[in-house]
């Protein structure tokens, strides 16, 4: 049911997007083309979807080792973990990526 919650999380990322994408056009007069939009932004909703799911499956061993490492009782983790990983593991994700590039020279 968890991973249903993050694939929740992520589109509601990308209905968040979406709708600011949508004001812009309806504030400049424009007309909005969906196809438009989604031949644009198609690789932010997998890098969203795909983050989530990064971010649900390896944060808990991060989380984990930092308290052993400082020798402290591990929390546990909130109710709604699931659903903020999908929320914001599409941001996480393009973050590192573009750490990994300006630290390995890719632009």
């Amino acid at each position: 049911m968890n991973l249903l919650y993050v694939l929740i999380g992520s589109l509601a990322w990308i209905a968040l997007h979406f709708a600011g994408s949508k004001k812009k056009y309806d504030n400049a007069d424009k007309k909005f083309s969906l196809k438009i939009y989604a031949e644009k932004s198609y690789d932010d909703w997998i890098y969203t979807v795909i983050g989530g799911y990064v971010v649900y499956f390896g944060f808990p061993f991060l989380w984990a080792a930092y308290f052993q490492y400082h020798k402290e009782p591990v929390p546990e983790l909130i109710d709604f973990y699931a659903p903020l990983c999908g929320f914001f593991g599409g941001f996480i994700l393009q973050q590192l990526m573009a750490l990994v590039g300006k630290i390995f020279g890719k632009k």
